[in-house]
């Protein structure tokens, strides 16, 4: 997840808004305000990493006046998510009854690719995708059918799931 929600208890005295900062836990970097609000005491935070821990901080505004951030910071760790799909795939090299495929991995959604899956079928047949899968981004795949023409593409997968294929090649 690339996103969360903060809710906070509201102070009995009364509030114009609040200001919300955060940066990555261990960074020395500056505090970036990610959420300004009015009134309410709830916000929505996108622009995040997935598989991240947090550190936030609000603060109070009434007119020009702002209260001491909170203190210590709430910790707060964005979920897996979905690795994209993979890059630069492309078949490097073939002969009548095999072909060799190579790609990178794109994004991995903030936990490690655990596998790709080549997916492919002989064409015009645009619908089954037959699977085949495999730990690195290099694939020989043989005893194929000669002469025939096929469609090609991959996907990766991580603890959260599958990504979207890459653009299929085709041979």
């Amino acid at each position: 997840s690339t996103s969360c929600e903060l809710r906070w208890k509201r102070p009995e005295s009364d509030v114009d808004g609040y200001e919300v900062v955060c940066r990555r836990e261990g960074s020395d970097g500056p505090w970036r305000t990610v959420a300004v609000t009015g009134g309410e005491s709830t916000c929505f935070i996108d622009d995040l990493l997935p598989n991240v821990v947090y550190r936030m901080r609000i603060r109070a505004r009434k007119g020009d006046n702002f209260s001491e951030f909170t203190f210590p910071p709430l910790k707060v760790q964005t979920e897996c998510g979905l690795p994209s799909a993979p890059i630069n795939f492309a078949i490097v090299s073939w002969k009548m009854d095999e072909m060799t495929l190579e790609w990178e991995s794109g994004h991995d959604g903030g936990h490690p690719i655990m596998s790709y899956e080549i997916q492919y079928h002989i064409l015009p047949d645009a619908g089954n995708w037959v699977g085949l899968t495999v730990k690195k981004t290099k694939c020989v795949m043989k005893s194929l059918t000669p002469y025939a023409e096929y469609e090609v593409r991959v996907r990766a997968r991580n603890y959260a799931g599958w990504s979207l294929p890459a653009q299929p090649c085709q041979l």
